[in-house]
């Protein structure tokens, strides 16, 4: 008996030394490395949480795919910015604010590339939270620093972004160019898919995409925007003298992509320029007040005046007349809820009160050089009449104060 409890205590002893290990966490317990002071190496598949506020003094490298989250009402602040060079990627997600600042970093971006050494950006995603990134001087708030060339992405997919160049820097792109002959500043694709996005450019950078040249020296050249592709979410968009979106100052860009995801989303940019514009959605320009000017095309984006915000299109409350209507009759769309009507070429007259009483903005798109408009035909309504310059509809607009555009 005892030589068969002997065995027995061999044997369960045995088994005990073969079990794997387990990594065992506390119940509650966040997945993850806690985000505290002086943690400023993010290393490659870690997972960095941000907990409670907390502040980092020096700039935080960052090496491999690391992934940042931010717990709710937490506040990560990078006083020096964050640098994912080249061949390496970060990820923000959560519903907290990381807050960086490297304006007095020269060269650097906010987030992204160094200054000097190693200033062409790694990969930077966010897809939620609340992110503030400035770069500084000749560095991109969220992409290239100084000098940089293309081969990063960046992509948003949500949260509130406001990012802001240094001087010469995108606020999200490349950085800039001081003193190298040709081009440089340069960012490969960047992707916006929605959250709410404000870019500044620093002067001659562009608000989203390639660093400007030096404003002194047209040899040394701003950079190339590979791709600028917006499918979505409420954009803003400004530089001094770079590109809203497109080109910092003596830079290029080779493609612009817009669309939208939601009735809700809109670009509002100081300038559209690139050397190939697709627009895949139906915008329009709309003006502060909601005045509907008209649709947004590849070929009249370059000469958008300031002040115009491209929305989608609501084609569910625009007036389809039959073909081959001659007279739209009175109280034939009278207090109706409509935001457009294109008016064709068989139509030859227009009867008093037809579009009256329509609420908001109607936008009345003539075809025809000539049709004869009754004084009422848009009694009660705010009008804003596209036309042919010297038709029949220019002269009724002119002669009854009503907004008009020339096609």
């Amino acid at each position: 008996m005892k030589r068969n409890r002997r065995l027995l205590c061999i044997l369960c002893a045995a088994a005990v030394m073969t079990l794997p290990a387990v990594n065992v966490r506390a119940a509650g317990s966040p997945a993850g490395i806690p985000v505290v002071p002086g943690l400023i190496s993010w290393t490659d598949e870690n997972i960095y949480r941000v907990t409670e506020d907390t502040t980092l003094d020096e700039r935080v490298t960052v090496s491999g795919n690391v992934t940042l989250e931010m717990a709710k009402g937490t506040t990560l602040t990078c006083e020096k910015g964050i640098s994912v060079s080249r061949g390496n990627s970060l990820t923000i997600q959560g519903s907290g604010t990381l807050i960086t600042d490297a304006s007095d970093q020269y060269g650097a971006a906010g987030i992204g590339g160094n200054s000097q050494s190693q200033t062409i950006a790694g990969s930077v995603t966010i897809n939620s939270g609340t992110v503030t990134a400035i770069g500084g001087e000749y560095g991109a708030g969220i992409g290239g620093g100084i000098y940089s060339s293309t081969g990063n992405s960046i992509t948003i997919n949500g949260g509130n972004v406001t990012a802001t160049g240094g001087y010469g820097g995108a606020g999200i792109g490349g950085g800039g160019n001081y003193f190298r002959t040709g081009s440089s500043g340069s960012v490969g694709t960047i992707t916006i898919n929605g959250g709410t996005v404000t870019a500044t450019g620093g002067t001659t950078g562009a608000g989203i995409g390639s660093g400007g040249g030096n404003a002194k020296n047209p040899e040394y050249e701003g950079g190339n925007a590979e791709a600028i592709i917006i499918r979505g979410g409420k954009v803003t968009a400004t530089s001094e003298k770079g590109a809203g979106i497109g080109p910092g100052l003596n830079g290029y860009a080779e493609e612009i992509i817009l669309g939208w995801s939601d009735a809700g989303d809109y670009i509002d940019a100081s300038s559209i320029t690139a050397d190939s514009v697709r627009i895949e959605d139906e915008f329009h320009y709309y003006t502060a007040d909601g005045t509907d000017r008209g649709e947004a095309t590849a070929e009249n984006l370059a000469g958008k005046e300031a002040g115009y915000v491209l929305r989608p299109f609501d084609d569910t409350r625009k007036i389809i007349l039959p073909d081959g209507l001659e007279v739209i009759e009175s109280e034939a769309f009278a207090g109706i809820s409509a935001n457009r009507v294109e008016i064709g070429g068989s139509v030859t007259l227009i009867e008093n009160r037809a579009f009256a009483d329509i609420a908001g903005v109607l936008t009345a798109d003539f075809d025809n050089e000539q049709v004869r408009i009754e004084d009422g035909a848009f009694e009660n309504t705010t009008v804003l009449i596209l036309c042919y310059a010297g038709s029949s509809a220019h002269v009724y607009a002119q002669s009854h104060g009503i907004p008009y555009n020339l096609k």
